[in-house]
């Protein structure tokens, strides 16, 4: 899954993230800038007036996805809901509980982002599966300091082959018709690949829910 990820990192077409940190994209359009985070409209997403969306990309490059996350962040967390919120009220008519903050696991780019929207439910997939609130994400830290190198995180995956075979799903499941197939991968922790005596007694799993897109339904 590190190769993949280093792959999707040195991307063309993933390019245009590392050019928003680094000042040279869509400069005119950063709404707050701070030592830790970028925030700006989602150019990507609908805004239309009625609905509106943002990203806050995290500058610290080794944060790369929900995994990376552990207790040290909560602090860098908890700022950015507060300031990017307080922007949005300030903006638009919805108050803080309409406004809703989430991540993508597994992302669409591999440098950790949180999802802004208003109204709350307006989000950017169409799976609820990919999406782990941003309240939820703190809380679970504050309960294990590395709960999210720990858990199960359930995601899904569109026909992607290098993805499906990163996660061993027999072609037979792969292409067959069905809506879905679960696929339990377990992995040992990135340091260590299984060595050390904290994996002897335990493996992360990763749930992938894969959906055959040509089957797939629209709510």
């Amino acid at each position: 899954m590190q190769d993949y990820i280093e792959t999707q990192v040195n991307s063309n077409k993933n390019k245009w993230i590392y050019e928003i940190l680094d000042g040279t994209r869509e400069k005119d359009s950063v709404l707050i800038e701070t030592d830790e985070f970028v925030f700006l409209p989602d150019t990507h997403a609908m805004n239309n007036g009625s609905v509106y969306n943002w990203l806050c990309i995290v500058k610290d490059r080794k944060l790369r996805t929900l995994r990376d996350l552990d207790a040290r962040h909560i602090p860098m967390l908890r700022k950015m809901k507060m300031t990017c919120i307080d922007y949005i009220q300030s903006v638009t008519q919805h108050n803080a509980h309409n406004i809703m903050a989430y991540v993508h696991y597994l992302p669409s780019v591999y440098q950790l982002h949180v999802h802004f929207c208003a109204p709350y439910g307006c989000y950017t997939t169409m799976d609820a599966l990919k999406i782990y609130p941003l309240d939820s994400i703190i809380s679970n830290l504050g309960i294990d300091k590395d709960y999210f190198k720990k858990t199960s995180i359930t995601t899904v995956v569109y026909g992607n082959a290098t993805l499906l075979n990163i996660y061993k799903l027999p072609s037979s499941l792969a292409n067959a018709s069905s809506k879905f197939a679960i696929d339990l991968k377990k992995s040992a922790c990135p340091c260590c690949k299984g060595r050390c005596n904290k994996c002897k007694g335990r493996r992360l799993q990763d749930a992938a829910i894969v959906y055959n897109s040509k089957n797939k339904k629209k709510c």
